[in-house]
């Protein structure tokens, strides 16, 4: 996986070949790869692992002007173990692997297009595959069991924020999103710092809190314009 994102990086700085910047992102046809980490907060799956290895890819497509769609796709991945204490007294230690798959696609309008300050807002929709693996040793028996246990979903999500572009080069974007899926609702505050370093190639640093589950999100990615 690693040899394939630094090939398609070498790739996607081959394509800058213009030395004019120009900042602002709506508006823009792009695809993005990027990679980070999730510090885990109170949801479930902290019991079994600190942090996941998150990494996807994005792409934006102008469908008219002030419209924008997004598809976002992103695949994480944990390797952990816990203790389990089902019944009181008779504790049975659990080591497996849990990997997210999650595709997002949202259309978003832009109030102010072409300027420093541009407030937006977006909607879209959510596909979710879950799958968790755990092994176990029975004390009593010595028997090794296997659980699996895979689960998908739809759901939807709705957004606003605002962008605002500095010089010719820099952007920073601030969103707030509220999203149903798995029978699970969440609050994501979400920014964004975009530099670009050409007409068509931008570096970016994303940084992302979840209010319910109180996850923490940071990545860094690279992107062409095209």
């Amino acid at each position: 996986m690693k040899n394939i994102l630094s090939a398609t990086i070498i790739g996607l700085m081959a394509l800058s070949l213009s030395s004019a910047t120009i900042a602002e992102v709506f508006g823009k046809r792009y695809l993005s790869l990027d990679a980070g980490t999730i510090w885990l907060g109170d949801g479930e799956l902290s019991d079994f692992a600190d942090n996941m290895f998150i990494y996807g890819a994005n792409i934006r497509l102008p469908i008219i002007r002030q419209w924008d769609f997004v598809a976002k796709m992103s695949r994480a991945e944990a390797d952990g173990s816990h203790t389990t204490c089902k019944v009181p007294g008779y504790c049975v230690p659990v080591t497996g692997s849990y990997e997210r798959s999650r595709v997002d696609g949202i259309g978003y309008f832009s109030f102010s297009p072409e300027s420093d300050l541009n407030p937006f807002m977006g909607l879209g929709v959510i596909y979710g595959k879950n799958s968790h693996e755990a092994s176990f040793v029975n004390p009593s028996t010595l028997q090794t069991g296997v659980n699996v246990d895979n689960n998908e979903d739809w759901g939807y999500t709705g957004a606003i924020g605002i962008e605002l572009n500095f010089e010719t080069d820099k952007t920073i974007i601030f969103e707030a999103h509220a999203e149903r899926i798995f029978d699970e609702s969440e609050t994501r505050l979400a920014s964004q710092a975009i530099k670009w370093f050409s007409k068509r190639l931008f570096v970016e640093a994303k940084g992302q809190y979840e209010i319910e589950s109180k996850n923490i999100y940071g990545a860094l990615g690279l992107g062409v314009a095209f």
